[in-house]
């Protein structure tokens, strides 16, 4: 399970990207964003392997606070994501394999 509660996330310069989000997408739920350029779709998926901190409120994994963990708890989070994602053979699997490279530079 994947839940944004309260989420929030502004930008240096005070561009506000998400605001107050709660979300919660259970296993076995198909989702897809969508939304008009610089609406915070980007942002809304990086928020969950933390590549984009939210200035408010949490996100968690699997019950797990994705926005206070430390580097290695994230990366355990999201090999297990990886694993989940993997064994449903979704479209997404290749856009957290990106997100995953860029959390370990």
């Amino acid at each position: 399970m994947i839940k944004f509660e309260n989420v929030g996330v502004v930008y240096p310069g005070g561009v506000k990207a998400l605001d107050n989000i709660n979300l919660e997408i259970n296993e076995g739920d198909f989702v897809i964003i969508v939304g008009l350029s610089g609406a915070g779709k980007s942002t809304l998926l990086r928020s969950i392997n933390n590549l984009v901190k939210p200035t408010d409120g949490s996100v968690f994994v699997d019950g797990k606070n994705v926005t206070n963990a430390s580097k290695k708890e994230l990366k355990q989070i999201v090999v297990q994501l990886l694993k989940q994602l993997q064994q449903l053979q979704t479209l997404h699997y290749p856009l957290f394999v990106l997100f995953l490279k860029n959390s370990q530079s």
